[in-house]
């Protein structure tokens, strides 16, 4: 892919930046790679789609590149849309 032929270039080179600091390419990749483990460890992979509700943030990039790697396809969702509060209300517990 894309991000991994830059992880093969540069992989010292600085992937993400936020307040905290900043991410390599090596390091974001090796939190993806746990990820898209993890997913294909639990079944998830080709064809799957996951659900994706976080903040925007160094964790949320590696979650996303975890399960494109894992071969899912990733589904962003809204926690103020009204099937988000559908799904996770009080009355789908």
């Amino acid at each position: 892919t894309l991000f991994e032929r830059q992880v093969e270039r540069a992989p010292e080179a600085a992937a993400l930046l936020d307040d905290a600091g900043s991410v390599t390419y090596r390091e974001l990749n090796q939190r993806a790679n746990r990820i898209g483990r993890g997913l294909r460890a639990r079944g998830i992979g080709a064809g799957a789609r996951v659900g994706l509700c976080m903040e925007r943030s160094r964790e949320s990039v590696a979650a996303l590149l975890g399960i494109l790697k894992a071969g899912a396809a990733y589904v962003p969702l809204d926690p103020e849309s009204p099937a988000y509060k559908t799904l996770t209300g009080p009355a789908a517990r």
